[in-house]
């Protein structure tokens, strides 16, 4: 262990605060309480200072001078890996946050235990910046571990719109029954139900698999039971239904008969309604951070679609950096004339999440083949912003095209700025 000797005495100068701090963190300088963090197979031990921890943590201060205050100056910590626990003294020493999404998880259950819930922000919006298609199921997961109910809240709304996508990756597979059923209950979720039968059908397998089970028509119902409930098939398309699922074994002869009836009827009532079926045209391939809104300027984007639909929402980009509230002016034209009045939204961002939706009520009805222009003013800090836009992108046989406006004065453009996502339903 360090000491404070006449050798390392220059450390001290001119140095920070935060600096000296580090040092005699990593250093270990004379530290008057100690931690064997770990298991038993990865343990460490780690020196520390009382009187930074009780200055940061109502926990430790608790540990050392509350009246059941620990008399020993070793104190095991099983539970908490050795360098979350290092993070999160940098954390506590220094206000050094620097994370990667994996290590946003851990971190936050230590930063809970010790009740650092600068900490626990922190990683909370670590996390919500880090939601993508490709790990929105194992951030769900881990929201669900830590009962973080907004973010949670988030990852089912990213998972509604971006479903027929987040259906088939890896993340997916990983589901617990739990909240595979909660994204099915839901009407918003964007997929077909014959897609969404088919990612859970993976899903079956995948969990066959890990328990060591045959895979056959008994099993598989034993997996999905509590889930089958939640999957429409009265929405099938008949020809599917009796193709692709009725010779699975995993539906009752009861149930066939029931869905049966529901597909070849016309006269029987549908059990559930349709799910809410949505065109998303995401306009970037990445995001950068640092967009200004002065002067008044707008941000402008024109676009045209290859068939009618309805806009219900465009999702703009928010607060880089810190908590904000943006005030929002915006314009919908159809070749040049009004079609949507002004409408004025107070966005609040959380400084994390990227993107925010602005909700179209009602929706504008988009004619094909007539250009559009939504233009937009913002009031408020910097923003993220798209770069590498595309000019044309397809989806499920609609083709949309982006055309610059020069009326948009403010830097948006085909391919950089603002408009990260357009939303709409098809005719």
């Amino acid at each position: 262990m360090a000491t404070g000797s006449n050798e390392h005495a220059d450390w001290r100068n001119g140095k920070t605060l935060v600096q000296c701090n580090r040092y005699i963190l990593e250093q270990e300088v004379a530290c008057d309480i100690h931690f064997i963090v770990g298991p038993s197979d990865n343990q460490r031990r780690i020196g520390a200072h009382k009187s930074i921890l009780m200055a940061r943590s109502d926990v430790f201060f608790a540990m050392f001078e509350g009246l059941m205050a620990e008399s020993s100056s070793l104190i095991t910590v099983p539970e908490v890996d050795p360098l979350t626990f290092k993070k999160m003294l940098l954390y506590i020493y220094c206000d050094d946050t620097g994370m990667d999404l994996s290590e946003a998880f851990s971190l936050l259950y230590a930063a809970q235990k010790y009740n650092l819930q600068g900490l626990v922000k922190r990683c909370d919006q670590r996390m919500r910046a880090g939601i993508s298609v490709e790990n929105v199921c194992f951030v769900l997961m881990n929201m669900v571990l830590f009962n973080a109910q907004e973010t949670k809240q988030l990852c089912l709304e990213y998972i509604y719109l971006h479903g027929s996508n987040v259906f088939l990756t890896d993340g997916f597979l990983d589901l617990s029954e739990e909240c595979l059923i909660e994204i099915l209950q839901n009407h918003k979720v964007n997929c077909s139900e014959e897609k969404i039968f088919e990612a859970v059908e993976k899903w079956t397998k995948e969990k066959l698999r890990r328990q060591n089970l045959e895979d056959n028509a008994i099993n598989s119902r034993r997996i999905i039971n509590n889930i089958l409930p939640h999957i429409r098939f009265a929405r099938m398309k008949p020809d599917y239904f009796t193709d692709k699922v009725s010779h699975k074994g995993i539906l009752t002869d009861s149930e066939l008969v029931t869905h049966f009836r529901f597909l070849t009827s016309n006269k029987a009532d549908l059990p559930e309604p349709h799910r809410e079926q949505r065109l998303v045209f995401d306009r970037f391939q990445s995001v950068m951070s640092g967009k200004g809104y002065l002067r008044g300027n707008s941000d402008a984007i024109s676009f045209i679609l290859s068939e009618d639909a309805k806009l219900h929402q465009v999702l703009v980009y928010g607060s880089c950096k810190n908590e904000a509230l943006y005030r929002i002016k915006l314009n919908a034209l159809e070749d040049g004339h009004t079609v949507l009045p002004e409408k004025c939204y107070d966005l609040r961002t959380n400084g994390a999440s990227k993107t925010y939706p602005l909700d179209i009520i009602p929706p504008i009805l988009v004619k094909a083949d007539v250009c559009y222009t939504l233009s937009m003013t913002m009031q408020g800090p910097a923003s993220y912003f798209g770069q590498q836009g595309q000019s044309t992108i397809t989806k499920d046989g609609v083709t949309i095209t982006f055309i610059s406006n020069p009326e948009g004065l403010n830097g948006t453009n085909v391919k950089q700025g603002q408009f990260s996502s357009l939303v709409f339903e098809k005719m």
